[in-house]
């Protein structure tokens, strides 16, 4: 009997290892043919087969599957649009960490989409999304503590937010911070930081930034012609919070 369970228990440990394996495999395949149909990459597109294996996919532990299952209600591809359903997909991917999850239910909390609007909560979504590193998450939790919307008003802590997400190219960040340094807002007043992040902005396409560079540059033009000439004032894109990333 020893010599029997010696020999062929480390075989069953193989063997359950092995179909371990090929049951992941067999989701893997699913989720990545669920995106093949989404997108018609070599088939014919059908979100309705799509949705069904996402599904699948998701309730066997494939973590993306789920925020598909969710942006597909919310987007009405392959079922009617429901954002009810959006919602509750939205949080099954949010609880396991999904940042991109976290972000759109956080988006949704703010403008009370699918959901009881509610500033706070959205703004613990976007705050755990933020931590994550999710850049147009760190943009809102900027926003948030610029307007004082689910968290107490902040605007050293805005500034620290928008210059996270600035630093991952999310031009309205730069284009928030360049405005806060070039009126002194929760930053020490610094004319030049203030162009270095509207130039930055400018370059990722940013029209509001192109256009206040435009605005400095005519008025330091009025500047050396008339020295008694005030500069005009510019203000921030506030009450900006962005909605949920479908990709």
């Amino acid at each position: 009997f020893c010599f029997f369970f010696s020999y062929f228990f480390p075989l069953l440990t193989q063997l359950k290892h092995s179909l371990y394996c090929i049951t992941i495999n067999i989701y893997n395949y699913r989720y990545a043919l669920a995106q093949a149909f989404h997108s018609g990459t070599g088939v014919e597109e059908d979100h309705a087969e799509a949705l069904q294996l996402f599904k699948i996919s998701a309730t066997n532990g494939i973590p993306p599957a789920s925020f598909n299952v969710a942006n597909m209600y919310a987007a009405g591809q392959g079922t009617s649009m429901n954002e009810e359903s959006a919602v509750k997909w939205y949080k099954k991917a949010a609880d396991v960490g999904d940042p991109k999850a976290q972000f759109a239910l956080g988006s949704r909390y703010c403008s009370g989409r699918g959901v009881k609007e509610d500033w706070e909560i959205g703004y613990e979504y976007h705050i755990n999304s933020a931590n994550a590193g999710y850049a147009p998450a760190q943009f809102n939790v900027g926003t948030h503590y610029f307007m004082g919307q689910g968290i107490e008003q902040n605007f050293e802590l805005a500034a620290k937010w928008f210059d996270k997400a600035s630093k991952q190219n999310l031009s309205q960040a730069s284009f928030n911070l360049g405005q806060m340094y070039l009126n002194g807002r929760g930053v020490n007043k610094d004319y030049k930081k203030g162009i270095e992040y509207m130039e930055h902005s400018s370059d990722l396409g940013n029209k509001d930034a192109k256009q206040v560079l435009i605005d400095i540059k005519k008025e330091n033009e009025r500047k050396n012609d008339d020295e008694t000439s005030e500069t005009s004032s510019t203000n921030i894109e506030e009450g900006v919070i962005i909605g949920e990333d479908k990709k």
